[in-house]
């Protein structure tokens, strides 16, 4: 008879500590969205779960920081969903943080790719890691060897203006008096062809091949979907960060990070086989890791 009680009671005491742990994960959101308040740190008011990361969804940050700034002054506290952050706007703390004091600043965000591929980046890199990466990487970025890409820019750039010239051109031969210019994509396609020459020594073409695989994979990776980033948020972290998600928020089942990361690693494979080392900077990162 107790044991039919207990059953009998089992769906009360299933929802009271449904109810205990959503009060308690509700009490942790709350305290750490106390977390400059208590510090005496203004900033604007976070939403519980969000933070402040809603008000990029619905409006450009350059503008909701720069009413921030006005509002709040040049320090601030904001929150990355449930992350403290502190927005700094005063120029010589920047140049203490990012210069005099900047081996105590130099890592960003916790490494959280579970394939461990893109945290070994240097934007993602950590403390030992970073600073292998930063002497690997930093003879590559003298001016001699970025100065050695210049031809690649500069044929980019005759590229440019002979598609601006076909635009006005055709606007002559239809007889209109002016040529409308979709600027926004006239550049975006000059950003794509520079950096796929100057950092691949590879042609996208983007101006006649606007479908080329590089250059939609560049568009579909600067893409702002509001409600994929609003699910991102949403959804638990290992639903997004799977390699199923990517696949499927992906346009044709391959994310641009693994589009990419293919790319790189075929380009390496074929220059290791052959004699050929094409002056680029895939080619300066490569010769700079040989020394």
């Amino acid at each position: 008879m107790s044991l039919v009680i207990n059953i009998q009671y089992m769906p009360y005491v299933l929802a009271a500590i449904v109810v205990i742990l959503i009060t308690f994960k509700l009490w942790k959101w709350n305290r750490s969205l106390n977390y400059w308040r208590d510090r005496n740190v203004s900033g604007p008011t976070p939403v519980l779960y969000f933070g402040n990361t809603l008000t990029a969804l619905f409006k450009p940050f350059a503008y909701t920081e720069m009413e921030w700034y006005k509002k709040f002054g040049r320090i601030y506290g904001v929150y990355g969903l449930k992350r403290p952050a502190l927005t700094v706007a005063e120029p010589a703390l920047i140049k203490q943080i990012m210069v005099k004091e900047f081996h105590k600043f130099r890592n960003r965000m916790p490494e959280t790719d579970p394939n461990d591929k893109f945290p070994r980046q240097m934007f993602n890199a950590r403390d030992g890691h970073w600073k292998r990466l930063r002497l690997i990487m930093g003879p590559a970025f003298t001016s001699g060897k970025l100065r050695r890409l210049y031809p690649h820019v500069s044929e980019c750039c005759q590229e440019f203006m002979a598609n601006l010239d076909g635009i006005v051109s055709a606007a002559a031969d239809s007889g209109r008096t002016q040529a409308v210019v979709e600027l926004p994509v006239l550049m975006a396609n000059y950003s794509v062809d520079v950096v796929a020459s100057a950092a691949f020594a590879t042609k996208s073409h983007p101006y006649s091949h606007p479908n080329h695989p590089f250059v939609a994979k560049v568009r579909e990776f600067n893409a702002f979907n509001r409600f994929q980033t609003l699910a991102t948020m949403c959804l638990p972290a290992l639903v997004t960060r799977s390699r199923v998600w990517k696949a499927l928020t992906a346009s044709d089942g391959q994310s641009p990070e693994v589009y990419f990361t293919r790319v790189v690693q075929h380009l390496m494979a074929e220059r290791k086989k052959s004699d050929k080392n094409p002056l680029d900077f895939l080619q300066l990162l490569m010769d700079a890791e040989e020394v």
